[in-house]
């Protein structure tokens, strides 16, 4: 149960998840509330096997009773439809790096397992809004653009062709990109039959932008996860050049769907280094920063940033860790 803060119906980040399923509801008022119903992997469309998809395939009694006065309750029931399109599969999320003012390119797969043909709108959305891209299909043409940024394409039912697309996302990344700057891409693809994009699968792109000879290479603690749950979040990175780096910052965002835990970024050992480190915490995309402070789950912060104030000698390596919650 999320509370449904302003009214409208649509479940929106930031709505709060009820703690203990209460709602508080001042007297002669009403308390707006979101169901939010989580569908199974294995979940059958026609679940009562009776050759259709319908509402008589799934219902759920609803019942709220006041905590102050037992006496007072009342009961609903809701029914739920599922459609074979939810199996449809958008993949996979992928890694890569690039330099300031270069290209990076990942393909991606969108395979359509139900019973009819389906039409998608792929939107991209970038985490740091100036990067531009390109949607490529597998001729290696670019896709025409509708009037809302996103492109249209076809995947036939399955056993069709083709049951599957293969398209390209062609990245530029802005010359003005500082070095170790991470940016999250997300692509979606919407059924033209169920907008808006709120409902669409997704996956993710994240680049790594290296302007010198520095490797950086991230790992999470877990891939999945349920709102509530924290995952560690590692960057290493080493400097495989021949010249003293000494001017060394890593930057990281957040994403949307995750809060950042302050107090948790740990610098870890770094070797060949002597130097010290200091964190900052941005609320604002990274146009101004402070100091780290504080600890706990902060939904506010947007980016990340570790300066090691020293020489970066050729050969050093070291990492940094940090926590997310899933919101």
């Amino acid at each position: 149960f999320v509370e449904d803060l302003n009214q409208d119906g649509v479940l929106q980040e930031g709505e709060p998840t009820l703690e203990d399923s209460i709602l508080d509801v001042a007297g002669f008022s009403k308390g707006y509330f979101i169901l939010r119903i989580i569908v199974a992997d294995d979940a059958e469309g026609d679940a009562n096997g009776d050759g259709s998809n319908d509402f008589n395939d799934y219902s759920l009694k609803v019942a709220a009773s006041s905590l102050s006065d037992p006496t007072e309750n009342d009961a609903m029931e809701v029914q739920v439809m599922l459609e074979l399109l939810g199996s449809a599969r958008l993949f996979p999320d992928l890694e890569s790096s690039g330099t300031a003012g270069g290209v990076v390119e990942y393909v991606h797969s969108l395979k359509n397992n139900s019973e009819k043909d389906l039409v998608f709108n792929l939107f991209v959305e970038h985490q740091v809004t100036d990067w531009k891209h390109l949607l490529i299909d597998a001729a290696g043409n670019n896709y025409p653009v509708n009037a809302d940024g996103s492109v249209s394409v076809k995947v036939a039912r399955k056993g069709d062709s083709p049951d599957q697309i293969d398209f390209k996302l062609r990245l530029f990344i802005p010359s003005a990109t500082p070095n170790g700057f991470t940016q999250v891409t997300t692509i979606r693809a919407v059924p033209q039959s169920v907008l808006p994009a709120a409902n669409a699968l997704a996956i993710i792109d994240i680049t790594q932008v290296l302007n010198g000879p520095v490797t950086l290479y991230k790992t999470v603690s877990a891939t999945t996860g349920r709102p509530g749950d924290t995952i560690s979040v590692k960057t290493t990175w080493k400097n495989r050049g021949r010249s003293t780096i000494d001017d060394f910052k890593i930057y990281d965002n957040i994403p949307v769907h995750m809060a950042f835990v302050k107090g948790s970024i740990d610098a870890g050992t770094t070797s060949f280094f002597t130097g010290s480190t200091q964190s900052f915490y941005s609320t604002n995309d990274g146009v101004n920063w402070s100091p780290a402070s504080g600890t706990g789950v902060d939904p506010d912060i947007t980016n990340i940033r570790l300066d090691y104030n020293g020489d970066i000698v050729p050969g050093s390596e070291g990492g940094f860790k940090y926590d997310l919650q899933i919101k």
